[in-house]
């Protein structure tokens, strides 16, 4: 409270300063006060239309207030006034996969990698939502991609596990799990990695 009380003291100060709107605009998301955050960010991309930045802040305050369909809108803003915003495109790819519209999400993906290719977060949530479509070979491809860049990735290495099973390459899939255990540090991921390990061993016999 008091951080915001200085905040609003200084914009009635500079009322028209985007710089001071901004900080104060993402204290108060730090707060969780995500509704007058976005308010706030919403006069900025008024006034500045033009500002791919302000509609990107705009639209993480909206997501981060489960306002998904409203957050793509400010996405596809940016997208429009920068194309070559990679995160934007990595992002409207995660709110699309939410939504459950996963083609879509694995088109968003491709162009975050279209601008970004080292961008692993997005080849391995491609992988993800490629999965959820039932494609498990074109999935499995994107983790072992993820993988090459970064072998102990432990999220990839239990997605590359499950997509083997999937793919009915069991022995495999153990060794993936294995390797997922042995670098994992999340309760719930090494617990689905016993788990999913011990079925691929079971279907190995």
């Amino acid at each position: 409270e008091e951080a915001d009380a200085c905040f609003r003291k200084a914009l009635s100060l500079s009322p028209d300063d985007v710089v001071f709107q901004t900080s104060h605009a993402k204290m108060l998301a730090r707060n969780g006060k995500f509704r007058e955050a976005e308010e706030i960010m919403e006069k900025i991309c008024n006034a500045e239309p033009r500002g791919p930045e302000h509609w990107f802040t705009r639209a993480e305050f909206l997501s981060a207030a489960g306002k998904l369909e409203a957050a793509l809108n400010c996405y596809h803003v940016v997208r429009e006034i920068s194309p070559g915003h990679s995160v934007s495109h990595f992002n409207v790819g995660n709110i699309l996969s939410k939504l459950g519209r996963y083609e879509e999400a694995v088109e968003a993906y491709n162009k975050a990698l279209k601008y970004e290719r080292t961008m692993t977060g997005a080849m391995n949530n491609k992988g993800l939502a490629l999965s959820c479509l039932g494609n498990h070979k074109e999935a499995y491809d994107c983790f072992r991609r993820v993988l090459i860049a970064q072998p102990n990735n432990p999220d990839a290495n239990f997605n590359k596990g499950y997509e083997l099973m999937q793919l009915g390459r069991y022995e495999e899939a153990v060794s993936a799990f294995d390797v997922c255990l042995s670098v994992a540090d999340d309760r719930d991921l090494i617990e689905r990695a016993r788990e999913n390990k011990q079925k691929a061993l079971s279907l190995s016999k």
